[in-house]
């Protein structure tokens, strides 16, 4: 899917306040009185809790499907589209993903986003407020791999095997292994276990990389680049592929 940001051109408003222009990633706690008598105390500066609003108007491209992938909301928030309930974030540090395919109609439609962060203390330590990361929309074919819908995991260091699980809508997915341009292991299937023949392991002295690339049938492909790499840790320290790190 293409990813264009969607950072730009949204209206913020303390609750039962008028709107003004921002852009994303902003963070509304900031404009909170700081008080003495506040209970957010110490951890989070004395600055004081509100509920907030956000709003954008869009309209989407010539698409078959888009989602709106929301990084980060602190907290409980909540996502309408068109006046209608799309999703909720109640933890402050997740992502949401919402599907506004329906919305590809040439029209313009509206994103509504509400935060509440009136239970304060909330958080060890200075936690800000609002949509303080920022947002994206992904639109593409009717068959779409979800955003960050590539996971891989090492499974095994000799022989190197990796495991690689895709998210998606519609279609079916392959799977490709890339050293460089070179294609060195492949599958299908949304679960894949594959072996890479003589690889090139991970550490922080030989930051190795590969490129794991999905292809949905139906057009969309996705990528991400991951290290082959297992990390242990007990009472006897940091371990890295077995080897031991010294953290400073």
């Amino acid at each position: 899917m293409l990813k264009t940001e969607f950072n730009h051109s949204w209206k913020f408003a303390v609750s039962g306040q008028p709107f003004q222009p921002v852009s994303i990633p902003h963070d509304a706690m900031m404009l909170e009185p700081r008080k003495e008598e506040n209970p957010s105390g110490t951890g989070c500066a004395f600055f004081g809790g509100g509920c907030y609003e956000y709003e954008k108007e869009f309209v989407l491209p010539d698409c078959k499907s888009a989602v709106l992938h929301f990084e980060g909301a602190y907290p409980m928030a909540e996502i309408m589209l068109d006046g209608e309930k799309a999703a909720s974030m109640a933890y402050g540090y997740g992502d949401c993903v919402v599907d506004c395919s329906r919305l590809a109609d040439g029209k313009p439609h509206t994103v509504h986003v509400t935060v509440d962060n009136t239970g304060v203390p909330n958080s060890r330590w200075y936690s800000g407020a609002g949509l303080y990361r920022p947002v994206w929309l992904y639109s593409g074919p009717e068959a779409y791999i979800l955003p960050e819908g590539i996971k891989v995991k090492t499974v095994s260091l000799n022989p190197a095997v990796i495991q690689v699980e895709t998210a998606h809508v519609g279609g079916e997915v392959s799977i490709e292994i890339l050293d460089g341009t070179r294609v060195v292991a492949a599958g299908n299937g949304d679960r894949v276990t594959l072996e890479i023949p003589e690889a090139r392991l991970w550490d922080a002295d030989h930051p190795n990389l590969y490129t794991c690339r999905a292809v949905l049938t139906g057009g969309d492909t996705a990528e991400c680049r991951f290290g082959i790499r297992m990390v242990t840790w007990s009472h006897d320290g940091l371990f890295i592929n077995g080897s031991p790190v010294k953290l400073r």
